[in-house]
């Protein structure tokens, strides 16, 4: 009778699958294949088990003449199989997640880094274009952009009587600055701003700012919005505003980088 060394045989077959299944270079296709790579380790382990008892069975002409109880003896070869696939899987699907928190982290750091690259770029801009009438273009397509608003425009308090001009707006079109410049300057739009001196979250336009700005967000599709005045001493000398046709996502950390944006409005205001 020829002896047979199960144990072997799904060692081999083990170590071809763990080399077959290794965590590819993205952590979301490692988490997306850890089923396929169970069904075929799995696969491996009945393969192997039935290999196995048909071997014994060429050997033997009859499988219950054997010394041992072959039925039981496959049986636990297979549950010893199948419990090392799950816990190649576990292994597996253990450092896909762990890669996969690696990369959302490196991602994280890449995009602040890339963010601080902006802000010292938007600071550069805006002092350079110290004393001019209007803002930069680039100044504000960096804003927008920053914080994903569909449109953004600043003011200035003007020293003489105190009203508010239109110092520049994203997108740059002749009928937003019009409009934008004449309700600043005729409807009480900000002095809510004014009393609360931090930013404010304006859902309701009529209500928190004015029915002029309130209409004009309307007919353009402006859900939300943003403003941050622009403070020296308490006293409010602009405002920043971002207008959201969605509604933002507005965390702790991203108000408060919507007021540092608002503070490096000083460097040209």
């Amino acid at each position: 009778m020829t002896t047979v060394d199960p144990t072997a045989g799904i060692a081999a077959a083990s170590s071809c699958s763990v080399k077959e299944s290794l965590i590819v270079a993205n952590p979301a296709s490692s988490l997306t294949a850890i089923p396929s790579i169970r069904r075929r380790l799995y696969g491996l382990c009945v393969v192997v088990s039935l290999a196995v008892l048909l071997l014994i069975h060429l050997n033997n002409s009859s499988l219950l003449q054997v010394n041992a109880y072959v039925p039981l003896i496959v049986a636990t070869m297979l549950a010893i199989g199948l419990a090392g696939a799950e816990w190649e899987v576990a292994l597996q699907r253990h450092a896909a997640e762990r890669q996969a928190r690696l990369a959302e982290l490196e991602r994280s750091e890449f995009h602040a880094v890339e963010r601080q690259r902006t802000f010292n770029r938007l600071w550069q801009v805006l002092a350079d274009s110290r004393g001019k009438a209007s803002l930069p273009a680039e100044a504000l397509d960096m804003l927008a952009q920053l914080f994903g608003a569909d449109l953004v425009a600043v003011w200035s308090v003007t020293e003489e009587s105190e009203a508010f001009r239109l110092r520049g707006v994203q997108p740059a079109e002749a009928a937003n600055a019009s409009r934008l410049e004449k309700i600043a300057q005729a409807s009480p739009c900000f002095e809510r701003l004014r009393g609360v001196q931090r930013d404010l979250h304006v859902t309701n336009f009529a209500r928190e700012t004015s029915q002029a700005l309130g209409l004009f967000c309307e007919e353009r599709n402006l859900q939300e919005a943003m403003l941050c005045p622009v403070l020296v001493r308490q006293e409010m000398v602009g405002v920043l505003a971002f207008f959201y046709q969605g509604k933002p996502e507005l965390s702790a950390k991203v108000r408060e980088e919507l007021q540092s944006a608002a503070n490096l409005l000083l460097c040209a205001l």
